[in-house]
């Protein structure tokens, strides 16, 4: 969902930096509500998306999860990590956004929390922590989906059983 904040920007001839792209969705939220991002990454998904399981990075509060619930099951997944962890994380990743410093990531946190991703991750259906290597992340996040696409394919099976009975 960053994705479609990074769009904004370029759209708006913004420099992505962390404050123009914390700046820009705070007033998305404002003048759209609190799905208004939702809202953009739903009109790429419905343009782009070439399967029915689809993972959607970087929800910040339960309405935007309840909107994409609208498009089909879905399931919220948090992924932890310790503050000095995630930090480091952005560090490394060193895009234009990326915080400067501890204080600004702790800015960023905050900022963050106050759009309700601290809801969102206590209400998670599913928590994987991420205190580990790259790999052992990916191999815990294959493992979910795995087992979450299996259960989905079971239930559709038994809905089609069950109209097919009526």
């Amino acid at each position: 969902m960053g994705d479609d904040v990074r769009m904004e920007a370029e759209r708006r001839n913004i420099p992505p930096t962390d404050e123009n792209l914390g700046a820009i969705m705070l007033q998305l939220r404002q003048s759209g509500g609190p799905v208004a991002i939702a809202k953009l990454c739903e009109r790429r998904i419905e343009k782009d998306a070439k399967s029915k399981f689809i993972v959607i990075d970087g929800i910040r509060n339960v309405n935007e999860f309840l909107e994409f619930k609208n498009l089909g099951s879905a399931m919220l997944v948090s992924i932890h990590a310790s503050p000095a962890r995630r930090f480091e994380f952005l560090k490394a990743r060193a895009r234009s956004d990326s915080p400067a410093n501890f204080a600004s990531f702790e800015a960023r946190d905050r900022r963050e929390l106050t759009v309700g991703i601290g809801e969102s991750i206590a209400l998670s259906d599913e928590v994987i922590v991420n205190s580990g290597s790259l790999e052992k992340l990916k191999e815990n996040c294959t493992i979910l989906f795995q087992t979450l696409i299996k259960k989905y394919q079971m239930l559709e099976k038994q809905n089609n059983v069950q109209q097919a009975e009526r």
